[in-house]
Protein backbone atom coordinates (compact mmCIF):
# COMPACT_ATOMS: atom_id res chain seq x y z
CA UNK A 1 0.00 0.00 0.00
CA UNK A 2 1.56 3.33 -0.58
CA UNK A 3 1.66 5.62 1.92
CA UNK A 4 4.14 8.14 1.06
CA UNK A 5 6.03 9.80 -1.91
CA UNK A 6 9.06 11.61 -1.74
CA UNK A 7 10.75 13.31 -4.94
CA UNK A 8 12.42 16.46 -6.23
CA UNK A 9 10.95 18.51 -9.14
CA UNK A 10 13.34 20.48 -11.40
CA UNK A 11 12.82 23.33 -13.57
CA UNK A 12 14.74 25.86 -15.06
CA UNK A 13 15.79 28.14 -12.30
CA UNK A 14 14.45 26.20 -9.69
CA UNK A 15 14.24 23.05 -7.58
CA UNK A 16 11.39 21.78 -5.47
CA UNK A 17 11.37 19.12 -3.10
CA UNK A 18 7.66 17.31 -2.80
CA UNK A 19 6.73 15.16 0.48
CA UNK A 20 3.72 14.12 1.05
CA UNK A 21 2.61 10.76 3.06
CA UNK A 22 -1.03 9.76 3.89
CA UNK A 23 -1.66 7.86 7.22
CA UNK A 24 -5.03 7.54 8.82
CA UNK A 25 -3.94 7.32 12.50
CA UNK A 26 -6.11 8.17 15.58
CA UNK A 27 -4.69 12.21 15.05
CA UNK A 28 -5.15 12.65 11.39
CA UNK A 29 -3.00 16.23 10.38
CA UNK A 30 -4.00 18.13 6.99
CA UNK A 31 -1.25 20.49 6.18
CA UNK A 32 0.45 22.15 3.70
CA UNK A 33 3.92 23.57 3.67
CA UNK A 34 5.57 25.51 1.40
CA UNK A 35 9.99 26.61 1.86
CA UNK A 36 11.16 29.32 -0.36
CA UNK A 37 14.30 31.31 -0.49
CA UNK A 38 12.43 34.41 1.35
CA UNK A 39 10.05 32.52 3.78
CA UNK A 40 7.53 29.93 4.70
CA UNK A 41 3.73 29.09 4.15
CA UNK A 42 2.28 26.71 6.63
CA UNK A 43 -1.54 25.90 6.52
CA UNK A 44 -3.69 22.87 8.54
CA UNK A 45 -6.89 21.48 7.36
CA UNK A 46 -6.01 22.94 3.73
CA UNK A 47 -7.24 19.48 2.48
CA UNK A 48 -10.59 18.61 4.44
CA UNK A 49 -14.74 19.60 4.05
CA UNK A 50 -14.66 19.77 7.20
CA UNK A 51 -16.81 22.44 7.42
CA UNK A 52 -16.63 22.75 11.66
CA UNK A 53 -13.11 23.93 11.55
CA UNK A 54 -11.81 27.41 10.48
CA UNK A 55 -8.38 27.18 8.43
CA UNK A 56 -5.29 28.90 9.27
CA UNK A 57 -2.04 30.27 7.67
CA UNK A 58 1.22 31.58 9.15
CA UNK A 59 3.65 33.16 6.35
CA UNK A 60 6.62 33.64 8.03
CA UNK A 61 9.89 36.30 6.37
CA UNK A 62 12.38 38.34 7.35
CA UNK A 63 9.90 40.54 8.08
CA UNK A 64 8.18 38.83 10.86
CA UNK A 65 5.03 35.98 11.57
CA UNK A 66 1.86 36.80 10.51
CA UNK A 67 -1.30 34.38 10.79
CA UNK A 68 -4.19 34.52 8.99
CA UNK A 69 -7.53 32.39 9.46
CA UNK A 70 -10.48 31.53 7.65
CA UNK A 71 -14.10 30.57 8.75
CA UNK A 72 -15.00 26.83 8.00
CA UNK A 73 -15.30 26.21 4.19
CA UNK A 74 -16.41 23.05 2.20
CA UNK A 75 -14.01 23.51 -0.39
CA UNK A 76 -14.84 19.90 -2.25
CA UNK A 77 -18.47 21.63 -2.83
CA UNK A 78 -17.67 24.64 -3.93
CA UNK A 79 -15.25 23.04 -6.25
CA UNK A 80 -18.42 20.69 -7.72
CA UNK A 81 -20.19 23.81 -7.85
CA UNK A 82 -17.78 26.19 -9.82
CA UNK A 83 -17.19 22.82 -12.05
CA UNK A 84 -21.21 22.59 -12.80
CA UNK A 85 -21.43 26.24 -13.94
CA UNK A 86 -18.39 26.22 -15.79
CA UNK A 87 -19.66 23.22 -17.92
CA UNK A 88 -22.94 25.27 -18.48
CA UNK A 89 -21.04 28.24 -19.52
CA UNK A 90 -21.73 30.36 -16.63
CA UNK A 91 -18.54 31.12 -16.03
CA UNK A 92 -14.78 30.72 -16.90
CA UNK A 93 -13.20 27.70 -15.55
CA UNK A 94 -10.66 28.57 -13.28
CA UNK A 95 -8.37 26.15 -14.70
CA UNK A 96 -7.77 24.84 -17.91
CA UNK A 97 -8.08 21.34 -18.78
CA UNK A 98 -4.09 21.78 -19.76
CA UNK A 99 -3.15 22.16 -16.44
CA UNK A 100 -5.03 18.85 -15.35
CA UNK A 101 -2.93 16.85 -18.23
CA UNK A 102 0.40 18.87 -16.89
CA UNK A 103 -0.55 17.94 -13.09
CA UNK A 104 -1.49 14.59 -14.45
CA UNK A 105 2.27 13.99 -16.17
CA UNK A 106 3.87 15.22 -13.07
CA UNK A 107 2.47 12.81 -11.01
CA UNK A 108 2.72 10.02 -13.59
CA UNK A 109 6.91 10.77 -13.77
CA UNK A 110 7.19 10.75 -10.03
CA UNK A 111 5.72 7.64 -9.90
CA UNK A 112 7.88 5.81 -12.64
CA UNK A 113 10.60 8.07 -10.49
CA UNK A 114 9.68 5.96 -8.04
CA UNK A 115 9.52 2.53 -9.07
CA UNK A 116 12.67 2.50 -10.99
CA UNK A 117 14.62 4.86 -8.83
CA UNK A 118 15.85 7.16 -12.13
CA UNK A 119 15.35 10.38 -13.42
CA UNK A 120 11.97 10.85 -15.32
CA UNK A 121 12.12 13.46 -18.10
CA UNK A 122 8.64 15.26 -18.39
Amino acid sequence: MDLGLSGVLEYPAALASVDCAFDWGDQPSQRLTLLGTRGTLDMNGVYNSNTQSPVSFTVTTAAGVREEEFPPFNAYAAMVDHFQRAALGEEAALYPPEDSVRHARVLDALFAAALTGERVEV
